[in-house]
């Protein structure tokens, strides 16, 4: 599980997230939860990165491991059905430190 709090004083919206791997379909899949909302992604591994679609909204995101450990992820939204594409969100994850 995932969570996240707002860091910018632009909207931010707290939230969760919870991924797993749907044992009858072989596919990781996302539920999303913030402001109320809430979103589910499955996932297409591919070119060195996890890609979520959206199965109810028109959004993807993109996990892509980087060299120090950090996973880049991309957050993008479609308001003409796939024909264009912006991001709503770009972030860096770390991992946390292992508790002693």
């Amino acid at each position: 599980m995932g969570e996240w709090k707002p860091e910018c004083p632009s909207g931010g919206r707290q939230g969760k997230s919870w991924n797993v791997c749907n044992a009858a379909t072989s596919k990781w899949e996302q539920l999303s939860v913030n402001g109320g909302s809430i979103s589910k992604f499955e996932d297409e591994f591919r070119d060195g990165a996890m890609r979520y679609v959206g199965v109810s909204v028109n959004t993807k995101m993109t996990f892509t491991p980087m060299p120090d450990g950090r996973l880049h992820q991309v957050w993008e939204q479609s308001p003409d059905g796939g024909k264009t594409w912006a991001v709503i969100f770009d972030g860096i994850y770390k991992p946390r430190r292992k508790q002693v």
